[in-house]
């Protein structure tokens, strides 16, 4: 059964591999000519990620927090470390409801108490709501997440490893709350693309595998939902993957041309992140998740649109002449910047 599943598995993979280069394809012909970096660096939607804090009590290994502390504490000495009610107000009169917002960011969503209240807020008002979540933090959002689940769009679990690259207290009231989190996600009848279980490591946590093994057993969890990270991004050349011991992990080789473009090619982001960008506690909008140094701050959403924001780079006509040329810092340090003939888009769905 396990022979079946992997060649069933396998399969998958050539068959998306394809079909998105296809999607790529496609979406490449229908671009205005000119701008197809800009075009193609964008995604379907406007989304906006939160960072709730700075500072992330997991301290994962394969995430370079002492960046994201060490660069905001210089950039901003006497700005809030923590998204407030008021900052929260303030910036979400700058983004409409038609943007998905993703609970995710450089840090745990769930570390602040208000995460329960900010999310409800947030889904009165009809926004979209994804989340990931190592499924740790302040105790009171912990619980409250694992029964109100119903308010996300879609939820992406990130568990702790058996080899502790995940600094997760894996307690009872952990324990409990991811039970309880699969209990009510079950109950409201999702599809297997709601809820992931993701893994970065070589197996889960012992603990927290028992009860992933109980609830494949009895049929309230399935196989497709267990995703396990085969590659892993550098976070802006921010990691390095031989000092985490991960086996079957590999990181996507850096192809990029250091002379700029080549043969008339224009650069791009396969990542998809130019309106894809992180909202900082203090209101300040980072360019993507990748960019853990604050490399580039897009702007301030207490006092611009998001709209605005993400046409910058485009109306500016230096910008947009280095980001298609391949001279955008700091995507000069990303390999996700490439040129538009290389067909990978792993972001490319519709």
């Amino acid at each position: 059964m396990n022979l079946i599943r992997k060649i069933s598995q396998s399969f998958d993979k050539v068959k998306t591999k394809y079909y998105t280069k296809y999607l790529y394809y496609k979406k490449l012909k229908s671009l205005t000519p000119g701008k197809e970096s800009i075009e193609l660096s964008k995604a379907e939607v406007d989304s906006l990620e939160i960072s709730v804090k700075v500072g992330c009590g997991m301290y994962c290994d394969y995430c370079p927090q002492d960046s994201y502390i060490k660069n905001f504490k210089e950039n901003y000495q006497n700005q809030e470390r923590i998204l407030t009610p008021e900052t929260f107000e303030k910036v979400f009169q700058n983004v409409p409801n038609s943007t998905l917002i993703k609970w995710t960011g450089f840090t745990e969503p769930m570390g602040i108490p208000e995460f329960p209240t900010f999310v409800e807020s947030l889904a009165k008002k009809g926004y979209i709501q994804d989340i990931s979540t190592t499924l740790s933090g302040a105790k009171e959002s912990q619980i409250w997440f694992s029964k109100n689940v119903n308010l996300f769009n879609r939820i992406t679990l990130h568990l702790p490893d058996n080899k502790k690259l995940m600094k997760c207290n894996v307690n009872e009231l952990y324990l409990s709350v991811f039970r309880d989190t699969l209990e009510h996600s079950f109950s409201f009848g999702w599809d297997d693309s709601r809820m992931v279980l993701f893994l970065i490591g070589d197996d889960f946590h012992p603990q927290v595998k028992e009860i992933i093994d109980e609830f494949l057993k009895n049929g309230k969890l399935k196989p497709v939902q267990i995703h396990k990270a085969e590659v892993l991004n550098t976070r802006n050349s921010n990691i390095e993957l031989n000092k985490l011991n991960l086996e079957n992990v590999t990181m996507r080789e850096f192809q990029r041309d250091q002379d700029g473009m080549k043969n008339n090619i224009q650069y791009y982001c396969s990542y998809r992140r130019l309106n894809q960008g992180v909202l900082l506690p203090n209101g300040k909008v980072a360019l993507c998740c990748q960019d853990y140094n604050l490399d580039y701050i897009v702007g301030d959403l207490k006092t611009e649109t998001l709209a605005d924001l993400y046409k910058k780079i485009e109306n500016d006509e230096g910008m947009f002449n280095d980001f298609k040329n391949g001279k955008f810092f700091p995507c000069t340090k990303c390999e996700h910047y490439v040129t538009t003939d290389n067909s990978f888009s792993g972001h490319l769905r519709k």
